[in-house]
């Protein structure tokens, strides 16, 4: 056959705008640069220089789709990047990665678009593409990345994606919710999220690529299988619900018309998951009240909750907010209604919520009647717990028998609580209540009882206990859990205890307590005091009385009170309302409490805190010859924190000091002192004339056992001066003795005064006055006194100063030792040393006398050095310094222990007086009054030579004419037969 000839179509550029009336020389130009751009697109040949154009089949193709001859696509691809590489061909898998794409539009007939994810897309075989990004189509988009999990079929027309990250719509491409109305489905729409959506969207029939045929059904959504609703926030219940758990299965659904479709009542279909809460039901995803996607669904016959742990019944829904309930929550035996259960996997909660508890039994546990409202209500079904907290109003309990604030811990194994629990005046708070059907217990809790007149004020008040309340008898009994703390307080009267057990009666009005330990140091009441010290003492019961706010403590053995110890009698104190101690009766006081030196007996005392107390006595002083004596001491009180008492003896009381001592006046008793303090006159008890009215100032402390009364000066009423020791008369030339009495005459000499005080020797009932350290024997030296009254002896030891008189430098006479007389048969004895020393003797004559003396004097008999009477009247001449120590007669004391002849004894060594005679036996004669001594005398020493010898002796000491005022040794001899032959 003959080959048909190619027919070629051209035309020149002049003729093309010729045809449309162009001027050449002004568009010629433009003209042809233009048809050189259009080539490079492929729809046609220009020859610039022959003016030739040469149409080619693509622009035929393009123009018979223009004038709807013939079908095409509008796909647009559009690459731009700065680096200028637009693609990349994977020769292997023919694929090309396309960067710098803003857009890719699938038709112009429709909205069906994606913006690819990082602008980048990846054709394949066929214009076929796959790709990540935003896909929007018509109201809705969806979403995918990072994965590619979108592809576009050019041959079918239509996109698939796979288990892609979200579907959402759009309600700003509706032109009704453009124009505002409908805002708040506007609000749903936009948030409502679909997940994990797998389909197809159909642009337009694969033959229909170019729209050029309307079909409104197009374009569409074909969700094939099932997608989901989640509501995993942290705006919705801290992200409580997580999309393992709880969802909404959609199941699959079409969306046809996707530019025009109504998105008014929008919903879909499926199954609502929530784990464990609620076992899955069927529903519809809707519009909530909250505005958001959820679904809702009433249960009026119950549903079961958390796998049977308990049955909600009513409207359950799931929004926005939380899965949500408005109805009742049956749990054990109770009943919990609310307007809104917040449900979470592990939980329930609810506010505002009321609790019905009927008095019942579950297994073995067992319920008290419990009715509530206003309650925060939080069930752990899975740990088998539901704590209800009260709010604006108190739980009822035992039929109103008790309201609680607090929370309560409602179990499988009972009913426990924490909080505040009232039964009428009763207030108890603990951390753990047990509470039964008829009672309940309470572990380390704080019990109060108010005041039924002003509840603002608190009777009683406990903590740290463990307590057993029975509600049918109001009864409580308590166990502190603590030892040795006051944590038992009585407030009005500002007291507290440590004794941990105790009953609490209602009935009665009162409370009883007594120890909960055996240790007794660790059971005591304690006052508080704003002013002083507390006061504290041990007990062993305590019983309060709430009605009339007395508190009585029985088996007090003392109480401490400033530096006293009081005995209460029969160990019970009570104390007033105010909390003030009421006075104790027939107590005993004891002072100082460490020593315990004074005892008051019959106190009448009135404690006002530990530091401070006063009270009234008999005070126990000491026994006088087998007979009490009691001080009764009006004023007891404490000064500068010691006890101190005063009282005022009597005349007509005859008080004695000690055996014998009469005292009258004031006395004053203070605890820190050992011995009661005297201020007043004393005599000596005795049926002597002379003594009976001689009473005397006195005033210091006095040790009864061994009295001593210190004597100062002492003054009878008259006002006379009263003297202790051996005076002489002048005129008379007579020594008399006095023992507290005024002098005969106001110029008789003093011979001995005895100063210090005044004491009794309980043996001989003879009274002593002198030094104290004399008395005591603690020293030599001292004048002293004695008498025995009964005997009518009065003797004087020390120092004699007899009154002589010699020639200026003539003679000196010293004497000490004893002198007694007995006033009854007017009898004189004495035990003196004489020491005369005559200066104008040469030493050494004397030593020579004294030498040949001794010679003669061997035979004769020794005397004794170790009589304590004798050596006290050496020391007063060998030690007469009393401010000096008794160094001398010490050594003569010590030589005389060792010495085998009394001639060694140093005694005249110390003393080398001309003559030193021991052991004179003065008596006075009856018929001159002179003294004279007709005996054996011992010869201690001559001229410093010592002798110790017995021998006999004459002497005289009686008057001399011419001297008023003085008497010497008239005459005398010693071991000899006539007057001075000695």
């Amino acid at each position: 056959p003959r080959r048909r000839r190619a027919i070629r179509t051209y035309i020149l550029d002049t003729d093309i705008l010729k045809s449309q009336g162009l001027d050449l020389k002004t568009y010629l130009k433009p003209f042809q640069m233009r048809l050189e751009d259009v080539e490079t697109y492929g729809f046609l040949r220009y020859d610039p220089e022959t003016g030739i154009v040469e149409p080619l089949p693509k622009l035929l193709r393009w123009a018979q789709a223009a004038f709807g001859q013939k079908d095409y696509d509008a796909l647009r691809i559009f690459s731009n990047t700065a680096d200028g590489e637009n693609a990349r061909l994977d020769l292997q898998s023919k694929e090309i990665t396309l960067r710098g794409v803003e857009a890719v539009v699938f038709a112009d007939s429709h909205i069906v678009e994606i913006a690819p994810y990082k602008r980048t897309i990846y054709l394949r075989e066929n214009r076929s593409i796959r790709m990540a990004g935003r896909l929007a189509a018509g109201k809705l988009d969806l979403y995918s990345w990072p994965d590619t999990r979108m592809q576009f079929d050019y041959e079918n027309f239509k996109v698939l994606f796979f288990n892609v990250d979200s579907l959402k719509f759009r309600p700003e491409r509706d032109p009704l919710f453009r124009e505002g109305k409908f805002p708040r489905v506007a609000r749903s729409l936009s948030t409502l999220r679909i997940e994990n959506v797998s389909g197809c969207i159909y642009i337009d029939l694969p033959s229909n690529k170019s729209g050029r045929k309307v079909l409104p059904y197009y374009s569409v959504l074909d969700c094939y299988s099932e997608s989901y609703k989640y509501w995993e926030s942290s705006a919705i219940q801290n992200s409580q619900y997580t999309r393992d758990r709880l969802y909404f299965e959609l199941d699959p659904f079409m969306l046809d018309s996707l530019e025009t479709f109504s998105l008014l009542g929008l919903e879909f279909h499926g199954v609502f998951y929530t784990d464990s809460v609620f076992p899955p039901f069927r529903d519809t995803l809707k519009i909530m009240p909250d505005g958001s996607y959820g679904v809702q669904e009433t249960f009026p016959g119950g549903i079961a909750v958390y796998k049977g742990k308990g049955k909600f019944y009513g409207r359950v829904a799931m929004d926005n907010f939380a899965l949500h309930g408005q109805g009742e929550v049956h749990y054990l035996t109770g009943q919990v209604r609310a307007d809104t259960f917040v449900f979470h996997f592990d939980s329930c909660m609810a506010e505002k919520a009321r609790f019905a508890l009927p008095k019942s039994r579950y297994a073995l546990a067992q319920y008290p009647e419990v009715q509530a409202e206003d309650l925060r209500f939080i069930w752990y079904p899975y740990q088998g717990r539901a704590v209800l907290e009260t709010g604006s109003k108190p739980a009822q309990l035992y039929a109103g028998e008790a309201t609680f604030r607090g929370r309560l811990l409602y179990t499988p194994e009972g009913l426990r609580a924490s909080g505040l629990l009232q039964t009428g005046e009763a207030l108890i708070a603990s951390e753990s209540f047990l509470l039964s059907p008829e009672s309940f217990k309470a572990v380390e809790a704080r019990f109060a009882i108010l005041d039924p007149k002003n509840r603002k004020d608190t009777l009683f008040y406990a903590e740290g206990i463990e307590l057993d309340y029975q509600i049918k008898t109001h009864q409580g009994d308590f166990v502190s859990q603590r030892v040795g703390e006051p944590n038992i307080q009585f407030p009005k009267q500002n007291i507290a205890t440590s004794l941990g057990k105790g009953t609490y009666n209602r009935q009665t009005g009162e409370i009883f307590l007594n120890p909960h330990v055996s240790d007794e140091s660790k059971n005591f009441v304690v006052r508080r005091s704003k002013t002083g010290k507390d006061v504290y003492f041990n007990t062993q019961v305590l019983l309060y009385n709430l009605h009339t706010g007395r508190v009585e403590a029985n088996r007090v053995d003392s109480i401490l009170v400033a530096d006293a110890t009081v005995f209460p009698e029969g160990g019970r104190v009570e104390f007033q309302p105010d909390g003030s101690l009421a006075p104790l009766e027939n107590a005993v006081i004891k002072a100082p409490s460490s020593l315990n030196h004074h005892t008051i007996l019959e106190a009448r005392v009135v404690i006002r805190s530990g530091s401070d107390y006063t009270a009234r006595g008999k005070y126990k002083y000491t026994d006088v010859e087998g007979k009490p004596q009691f001080i009764t001491l009006d004023s007891i009180f404490v000064q500068d924190g010691v006890t101190t008492a005063r009282s005022k003896i009597r005349t007509e009381d005859e008080f004695l000091l000690t055996d014998r001592i009469l005292f009258r006046d004031e006395v004053e008793l203070r605890a820190d002192r050992r011995f009661l303090y005297f201020k007043g006159e004393v005599r000596i008890q005795s049926d002597n004339e002379f003594l009976r009215e001689s009473w005397f100032n006195f005033e210091g402390l006095v040790n009864p056992d061994t009295v001593f009364i210190p004597i100062k000066e002492p003054k009878n009423r008259r006002g006379q001066e009263l003297t202790v020791g051996l005076h002489f008369v002048s005129i008379y030339r007579t020594f008399y003795t006095n023992f507290l009495q005024p002098k005969r005459n106001k110029d008789d000499l003093d011979v001995l005064l005895a100063e210090g005080g005044l004491s009794v020797d309980r043996v001989t009932k003879s009274f002593r006055i002198g030094p104290l350290k004399k008395l005591n024997g603690e020293s030599y030296r001292g004048n002293w006194v004695e008498y025995n009254d009964a005997s009518r002896i009065t003797t004087a030891y020390g120092r004699l100063s007899f009154p002589a008189s010699f020639p200026p430098g003539a003679a000196q006479l010293a004497v000490a030792g004893m002198w007694r007389e007995e006033q009854r048969f007017q009898k004189l004895s004495t035990d003196l040393i004489l020491a005369l020393h005559f200066p104008n003797i040469p030493s050494s004559l004397a030593e020579a006398i004294g030498s040949r003396f001794n010679l003669w004097a061997l035979a004769l008999s020794d005397m004794e050095f170790t009589e304590p009477r004798f050596i006290e009247a050496m020391a007063e001449l060998l030690d007469p310094d009393t401010t000096q120590p008794e160094t001398n007669t010490r050594e003569v004391v010590q030589a005389a222990q060792r010495a085998a002849l009394a001639r060694n004894v140093p005694f005249a060594k110390k003393l080398p007086v001309t003559v030193l005679l021991a052991r004179v036996p003065f008596r006075r004669s009856d018929s001159t009054g002179a003294l004279f001594v007709t005996a054996d005398v011992a010869v201690a020493g001559i001229g410093g030579v010592g002798i110790a010898k017995y021998c006999p002796a004459k002497i005289e000491y009686g008057t001399v004419l011419g001297d008023a005022h003085a008497a010497n040794p008239r005459y005398g001899y010693i071991c000899g037969d006539k007057e001075g032959a000695g």
